[in-house]
């Protein structure tokens, strides 16, 4: 657990067994009395951290809590590989301070069910499948070995500034929302990297619109897994 971190600029964690977390929230109150952690941080790494949980933990009663305005603001990488636990990686209250992330990598987390959503308090996902997830800065997206996960989000994706996407082994994701819902590729779209061991996977994607398979075909590189 990571605090009084107000000024740092980049963060590295590697190989840490007693991490859960980055930061325990408690009560607004206390949250505002210690100041708003994380403020400036513009690179975040995780790698190798067996009992990593998620970003936040609430202490007590605070999970009601809205966070503090400023947390991670700044942030504009995010990658995190081989945290073992976690099942979910972006609550739903985070999202709004995410308006600077460019780059999001998660590799090896093998219980990781969902990118963005929410829990209850007995630890069960809230889900809204009607809410919209806004991400305009999100250019990179990379995705891999990610077995159990199933879902990016449960609602609608905006995300018109993505350019690259690279997938290898997340079989169970069934549809791509930063690609789906609109019946042309997003903008700044350049390329689709799919490892060619899941040509099989990626034909069999489920598409909101009916013509999102084919007018991203184009977009679409198979590569080999070298690893």
């Amino acid at each position: 657990m990571l605090n009084n971190a107000r000024y740092v600029k980049k963060c590295d964690v590697y190989s840490e067994d007693e991490i859960e977390c980055i930061t325990r929230l408690s009560s607004t109150e206390e949250q505002q009395s210690r100041g708003v952690p994380f403020q400036s941080l513009e690179k975040l790494t995780l790698f190798s951290l067996p009992n990593f949980i998620g970003l936040f933990m609430w202490e007590g009663k605070a999970a009601v809590a809205p966070l503090l305005p400023g947390i991670f603001t700044q942030l504009t990488n995010l990658r995190i590989s081989y945290c073992k636990k976690m099942k979910k990686l972006i609550p739903w209250s985070l999202l709004q301070t995410l308006s600077n992330l460019q780059t999001l990598e998660v590799m090896s987390c093998d219980e990781i069910e969902e990118l963005i959503g929410d829990e209850d308090d007995d630890g069960s996902l809230v889900i809204n499948s009607s809410a919209e997830v806004t991400m305009l800065r999100l250019k990179i997206l990379k995705l891999e070995y990610l077995r159990k996960l199933k879902s990016i989000c449960k609602g609608t994706m905006i995300c018109d500034s993505i350019e690259n996407i690279i997938i290898m082994l997340c079989t169970n994701l069934k549809k791509l929302p930063p690609l789906d819902g609109q019946p042309s590729p997003p903008p700044s779209l350049k390329k689709i990297q799919v490892c060619e061991d899941d040509r099989e996977w990626w034909e069999s994607l489920e598409w909101e619109h009916p013509n999102a398979n084919n007018f991203l075909q184009p977009f679409v590189n198979f590569y080999e897994d070298w690893s």
